[in-house]
């Protein structure tokens, strides 16, 4: 059994930050630190394209000669959320509403998406707090990051360590840990180093994952050497190391509210729990790539039949491929094909649209395969109450605008 492959936070941000209207993301205090890497990144991209053109050939050695598109700076934070959608001009951040009106200057550093009535800013000395719809400071800039507000808690690093306050600004659960995610279901995902575990290879002692109630309160008996997904819908899937042939390897499994375990996953990769379905690898076509099939939350497959690539399912269907080579098109949870495979690529459908990529730019399709908006855009994102964030194609490819569901820009692409 291969170790379990988690999904870069990267994917997860393009995965969780658009969801249903009355759905908020769940996230990871890892996107945030990816983001940081970003900023770094992008102030040294003159730097590290003339080295990379230096290098030639070598140049495959040298990860900084790479990218991945969309840019994390791009994306994080964008979409509508509470009637309220980030935008970002000449670097810095704001607000506008769903008629494009800006409603809070573009004049933080950064911010993220609005919940529970409030959104995380941070300011120009690099601090974190909290605004309202109305960009007033409510909570004061004094956090080292921060993540939006869920279930009434946001977590919060303080130095090096994560922890969560309330609306009040107050500390409710001490910064004491590596990482968190934000809560869902009434439950956090939480990591730590156990120092009586320590080791001479290991003297911060072994990493540690367990999830926390809103008090702080490990709600779970016992640990996990990692989890791959939080709880949805009443099971989350957890990872614990088990002996094998040449090492230990990673088995994972899924479990419910009171820690039992509910059936195992005979896969090394597991997608999101979206529309009660979870991609997972199901064996390898005759070149040795990979091949994807469906389970559902009993841990029984939805189909037989093998897949390239399958994407999230969203509204029954999922974007899959049949083949390595082959292109997109649309799967339902039969593994039959609704709409024909004959995109370059596709994501999954939100609010009936879906963005296809037709030669090298995206437009949206309906649920009947019908392009309702022409390709045009270099990137674009799922509809979020009725608005899809989306980058225009050619020159300033790394701006991003805001579309309704005609393809009117309510909000010009910007950077």
């Amino acid at each position: 059994m291969r170790s379990l492959l988690i999904a870069t936070t990267l994917f997860a941000l393009l995965s969780v930050a658009v969801c249903a209207q009355d759905r908020y993301p769940i996230e990871d205090s890892r996107q945030k630190e990816t983001i940081l890497a970003a900023r770094v990144r992008e102030a040294h991209a003159d730097e590290d394209r003339k080295r990379c053109v230096e290098l030639g050939n070598e140049a495959i050695r040298d990860n900084r000669c790479y990218t991945t598109y969309p840019l994390a700076t791009m994306i994080w934070g964008k979409g509508f959320y509470e009637g309220l959608a980030k935008i970002t001009v000449r670097g810095k951040s704001g607000f506008i509403n769903s008629k494009g009106v800006v409603v809070i200057k573009p004049d933080l550093r950064d911010a993220g998406h609005f919940s529970d009535g409030l959104a995380p800013f941070e300011d120009q000395n690099g601090k974190w707090g909290f605004i309202d719809s109305l960009g007033k400071v409510v909570i004061k800039p004094q956090f080292d990051l921060a993540l939006s507000f869920r279930e009434g808690l946001a977590a919060v690093q303080i130095g090096t360590k994560w922890g969560f306050i309330g609306r009040d600004g107050e500390i409710k659960i001490e910064a004491k840990f590596e990482t968190v995610s934000s809560f869902a279901e009434g439950l956090a995902e939480v990591t730590w180093f156990d120092e009586s575990l320590a080791t001479t290879d290991n003297p911060k002692g072994k990493r540690c994952s367990s999830f926390i109630d809103s008090h702080g309160n490990f709600k779970l008996e016992g640990r996990f050497d990692s989890i791959s997904r939080n709880f949805d819908g009443g099971i989350a899937l957890v990872n614990r190391s088990v002996p094998c042939p040449n090492n230990n390897c990673l088995e994972t499994y899924a479990i419910d509210k009171n820690g039992v375990r509910l059936w195992t996953l005979d896969s090394w990769y597991v997608s999101w729990i979206e529309d009660d379905a979870i991609v997972v690898a199901a064996g390898e076509d005759s070149d040795g790539h990979t091949l994807y099939c469906a389970i559902g939350r009993d841990g029984k497959r939805l189909f037989e039949e093998r897949f390239s690539q399958i994407g999230g399912f969203s509204e029954g269907l999922a974007p899959a491929r049949k083949t390595w080579e082959g292109k997109y098109g649309f799967i339902n949870k039969h593994g039959e094909f609704l709409i024909e495979d004959r995109f370059s690529s596709a994501r999954s459908f939100s609010e009936g649209l879906a963005a296809v990529e037709v030669g090298s730019l995206y437009g949206y399709i309906d649920k009947n395969g019908n392009i309702v908006i022409p390709p045009q855009f270099e990137f674009a994102g799922q509809f979020q109450s009725g608005f899809a964030l989306v980058a225009p194609s050619g020159k300033g490819k790394d701006r991003t605008g805001y579309i309704d569901r005609n393809g009117k820009v309510i909000w010009q692409p910007t950077k």
